[in-house]
């Protein structure tokens, strides 16, 4: 497309209609801030200095891991300790809260691990790991699991902790322009930044983190900023899908999120098996 320019280098914010890109300027009427996220990396002692992957630098491996160790019970953590399990690594997964899915209904989280540890993985919860080194070859995880103290040995580890936005050094404070949580962009309902020029889309304004709702945010905030709409972002009921072996699907509130916001609800239970 002749009206598409790409430049490749460190960007960052100089003014509301302005992107500097290694020294040089790049002007624009509006401005789309659709930087991403990365993997949170946890403060465990020991964790930088031993070594772990990622769920993009997992697949880069030559070789399977013999003992995978998995930091994390969501969404990515699960699909990737289960297809690493089926691919003939042994699997350990380290989940924080009492449950798998921890945003998710208790009576689902159950059923899937469940699943998982007829796959043959090994699931902690309740689990709060408190330092990581490497010895003998081996990485070992010192954590307590249900108040007990204890020691899991394996080869590798995936930390799989969550997002933190790619919004470090682009110079956001200077416009006024606020984050919360781990690095997330603030935008209002139409994606729009404090500064009016500027908007938002994608896994760096925060959750629902999906490919979809990304698509989808992309091209609301790009028609808000060129039209003067105010298409609101928040797509409900959303739905959305774990790629787990029995998948877990969803669409709108749970029951979990229905009691938080103080809905009465009737719940009904179809076993398939």
């Amino acid at each position: 497309d002749p009206n598409v320019t790409i430049r490749e280098g460190r960007a960052r914010l100089v003014g509301e209609h302005t992107i500097e890109v290694d020294g040089e300027t790049v002007t624009g009427r509006r401005l789309l801030l659709a930087t991403g996220a990365r993997t949170f990396v946890p403060d465990i002692p020991g964790l930088e200095e031993t070594g772990y992957l990622t769920n993009e630098e997992i697949y880069k491996l030559d070789e399977r891991p013999d003992h995978l160790i998995v930091l994390g019970g969501g969404y990515i953590a699960l699909e990737n300790a289960q297809a690493f399990a089926r691919l003939g690594s042994e699997v350990t997964l380290l989940q924080r809260s009492g449950q798998i899915l921890s945003r998710e209904d208790k009576d689902v989280a159950e059923a899937l691990t469940g699943y998982l540890r007829e796959d043959g993985l090994t699931v902690h919860t309740n689990t709060d790991v408190q330092a990581v080194q490497r010895a003998n070859g081996t990485v070992q995880v010192e954590a307590e699991i249900d108040g007990a103290r204890g020691m899991i040995t394996g080869t590798d580890v995936l930390v799989a902790t969550g997002l933190r936005a790619n919004t470090e050094d682009l110079g956001l404070e200077a416009l006024g322009i606020e984050t919360s949580g781990r690095g997330f962009l603030e935008v209002d309902d139409t994606l729009q930044t404090a500064a009016p020029s500027i908007y938002g889309a994608g896994d760096v304004i925060g959750a629902p983190a999906f490919v979809y709702t990304a698509a989808r945010e992309g091209q609301l905030a790009a028609e808000n900023a060129l039209k003067g709409t105010s298409y609101d972002r928040h797509a409900t009921p959303l739905p959305w899908v774990i790629f787990t072996d029995p998948q877990v699907a969803g669409v709108g509130f749970g029951e979990r999120e229905a009691a938080r916001q103080g809905m009465t609800v009737d719940v009904s239970k179809l076993p398939l098996d």
